[in-house]
């Protein structure tokens, strides 16, 4: 089976959704060829290499991240038209397509004009199911193919789907765990802080693992972290934009959580890694607790991740997708972006039973377990691309309920 990716931007360009699709097709297997056609961000300019085994097509993005609005408009068609004129060159049996730009909206829009059978993922907050043009979008609309399956990766990108009408072409699903590598490890903790950590056995590791952004507010947690006993300490983690038009955005803020932390005498309480961390779970096994601050999440898979390595949770209760897999009051709390508040539940949480936090990590693993959802892909690329009977998605997902 032949399947095309059109993506918003593709790694080396990191973003969530690109790393867990590669990992998917990875997981798939050869009876899947994959290829790439995507934007960027950071790499902007045209490129076509190879990652791992996927080739891999990145167009000159000129729209993504300029500021100035109608310089922003007139890109984007110019982005869009480029993109139509790259998918009319391919052949492929299913069209997968991830994120939010011109050469995803310019994807639908070939699918829809072609009937392609399309794999749609929503992936961020603001995601639309049918990505209209702008200006132009109430009277060029894209309909959806025959055969489509629209993945939302929390329940109120689910309900945005079925306000749509696709309530039958949706599969409501988290972000994939690894249940291999994330699992608690108690009799490794203290061994793993040593390695990754300036800490100490007796400390209250808080962890927080993100791409350095604004959207991430990773300086949040210096005020929480101010109101809390010496021995609560802070780690870190995550690369910082070093090119494209959000660079000196996330260098600044970057620069700002660096000030901060001096300017509050917190040098010794706060471990920074400036770079993609290659192995989260060891952190989280090092750690007591998992904070998430962040504003404008679709679903960060970290959330899901730290739970099933058997971690508290303290994250901001106005992520509506927070909601759905945090157990508030049981083993995390959803709390307004209030430090005071934040600090308070941060010692409370201390009180949660081990064994309460080992059931939320078996719960978290099952659900969420990558084995399970990369079965569930494979079966909706075969019925997405099949020219049988029809059958229904529902029935596709009965079988792995």
């Amino acid at each position: 089976m032949d399947i095309l990716l059109v993506i918003s931007k593709f790694l080396p360009e990191y973003t969530g959704a690109a790393y867990r699709i590669d990992k998917l097709y990875q997981s798939l297997g050869e009876s899947f060829s994959v290829s790439v056609l995507c934007g960027g961000i950071e790499h902007k300019s045209a490129a076509t290499y190879t990652h791992r085994v996927l080739k891999v097509e990145r167009l000159h993005d000129r729209s993504s991240g300029e500021k100035n609005r109608w310089l922003r408009l007139f890109y984007y068609y110019w982005d869009f038209l480029a993109a139509r004129h790259a998918l009319a060159r391919r052949k492929f049996d299913v069209l997968h397509i991830a994120g939010t730009s011109a050469q995803t909206c310019a994807a639908l829009y070939h699918a829809s004009r072609h009937n392609t059978p399309t794999l749609l993922e929503l992936v961020t907050a603001g995601a639309h199911p049918l990505q209209p043009l702008p200006l132009l979008g109430k009277i060029c609309r894209p309909s959806l193919p025959d055969r489509t399956v629209l993945v939302a990766i929390s329940e109120p990108l689910a309900t945005r789907c079925a306000n749509y009408g696709f309530k039958n072409i949706c599969w409501s699903r988290p972000n994939p765990v690894d249940e291999e590598r994330f699992q608690p490890q108690p009799a490794m903790k203290a061994e793993l802080r040593q390695k990754l950590f300036p800490f100490g056995e007796t400390d209250v590791v808080i962890t927080m693992i993100a791409k350095f952004m604004p959207q991430k507010n990773q300086i949040f947690l210096l005020e929480v972290l101010t109101r809390l006993p010496g021995n609560f300490k802070l780690a870190l983690g995550g690369p910082v934009a070093r090119s494209g038009p959000l660079a000196s955005r996330d260098a600044s803020y970057f620069e700002n959580l660096t000030s901060q932390i001096k300017s509050r005498g917190l040098e010794n309480r706060v471990f920074i890694k400036q770079e993609f961390i290659e192995n989260p779970q060891e952190w989280m096994q090092a750690s007591d607790i998992y904070a998430l601050p962040n504003r404008d999440e679709g679903l960060a898979t970290p959330l899901l991740e730290a739970q099933a390595c058997g971690l508290r949770i303290i994250a901001n209760a106005q992520e509506d997708a927070f909601h759905c897999w945090v157990a508030q009051n049981e083993t995390g709390h959803l709390l307004p972006l209030d430090p005071d508040l934040w600090s308070g539940a941060i010692k409370q949480s201390l009180d949660i039973p081990p064994a309460k936090l080992q059931e939320r990590a078996d719960h978290i693993r099952t659900r969420c377990g990558m084995e399970r959802t990369t079965r569930i892909y494979r079966d909706i690329l075969t019925y997405l691309a099949s020219q049988g009977p029809n059958q229904t998605l529902e029935e596709v997902l009965n079988a792995h309920s």
